[in-house]
């Protein structure tokens, strides 16, 4: 990887009316991301840097047609660095705000869609993958907040070893946890689980897009996901039955067998997470809670049945 020697400062603004949001799909003709969707925005000027919300709304103006009187709660909620492995330092500032009026413009960069948080997942060509969980992330803001009182949350995009990009990390907050020394068994290291899955496409779109965990499925029949401890995989489960020479019986109604349970740093962001997935419409099982042995925790269910816990025993 080079040296990084140059740096961009890039808005991305995510408009909302009446539930819906308004995103562009990129023109074919772009160098960077053709056919891709993300929301309205453009590159930071280098006498803008003194003035954010005003270059995000120069934007807006030149993009869309809109003005600032078109807005309420016009408001910078995240914001996301990157170290690419291009030697590019990229800083992208996301923006959110309430269209008084819904229009849909015509935009040079490309096509304005109005859609709703359960479409994102299955957009033409994909949301551009640096912005695709924070898109998700962005709806849950606005409905837990939605005059943007909460402060502006900062991220940072990490790299795998092959210069891929991997995950965010929020706010500066990652589990590092060794046990080196602790006495378990050699099998307890590292636990992967997997899920038999009917449609995959469908499953791989729910846990990318909706849950935030990154892959690189090539659309056959086998996904994994990573995570920052241990593992999540999908196979499909005829392919599996024939492999391993039963009979193909698949399960109906609900998983009773298993959940997958997923942590979550603080008890504050168990009730974040909850409002963000119910605006996007995914199935809630169980409402945030307090349970007698401490934790706080709620339940929901994947397109398939299964039962994911999300949880924390932290204040």
């Amino acid at each position: 990887m080079p040296a990084p020697n140059q740096f961009e400062a890039y808005s991305v603004i995510l408009l909302e009316h009446g539930g819906r949001f308004l995103l562009l799909q990129r023109s074919p003709a772009k160098a960077f991301a053709p056919n891709r969707w993300t929301g309205i925005g453009g590159r930071v000027e280098a006498e803008e840097f003194g003035d954010l919300k005003a270059s995000a709304l120069r934007e807006l103006s030149e993009e869309a047609g809109f003005a600032p009187a078109d807005l309420e709660n016009f408001t910078l909620r995240r914001t996301l660095f990157l170290a690419r492995p291009d030697g590019i330092f990229i800083w992208l500032l996301y923006f959110t705000g309430n269209l008084i009026v819904q229009a849909t413009p015509d935009c040079p960069e490309g096509m304005l869609a109005w859609k709703e948080p359960h479409e994102f997942a299955g957009l033409p060509g994909g949301i551009i993958p640096t912005s695709r969980p924070v898109l998700s992330l962005l709806v849950g803001d606005l409905a837990r907040d939605p005059q943007g009182l909460e402060g502006v949350h900062a991220g940072i995009g990490v790299y795998d070893s092959a210069e891929n990009y991997d995950h965010i990390l929020w706010d500066f907050k990652e589990n590092n946890i060794s046990q080196e020394g602790s006495g378990m068994s050699i099998l307890s290291n590292s636990v992967h689980t997997g899920l038999f899955v009917e449609n995959i496409e469908k499953m791989v779109l729910f846990y990318r897009d909706i849950l935030g965990f990154e892959t690189d499925w090539d659309g056959g029949p086998y996904a994994s996901f990573k995570v920052h401890d241990g593992g999540l995989f999908m196979f499909d489960r005829k392919q599996f039955a024939k492999a391993m020479n039963q009979p193909y019986d698949p399960p109906k109604g609900f998983n009773l067998t298993m959940e997958i349970g997923l942590d979550v740093p603080t008890k504050a962001d168990v009730d974040r997470e909850y409002v963000r997935l119910m605006a996007l419409g995914v199935h809630s099982a169980q409402e945030p809670q307090t349970q007698p042995w401490g934790q706080r925790n709620f339940w929901i269910t994947d397109p398939e049945g299964n039962y994911i816990e999300v949880g924390s025993f932290h204040d």
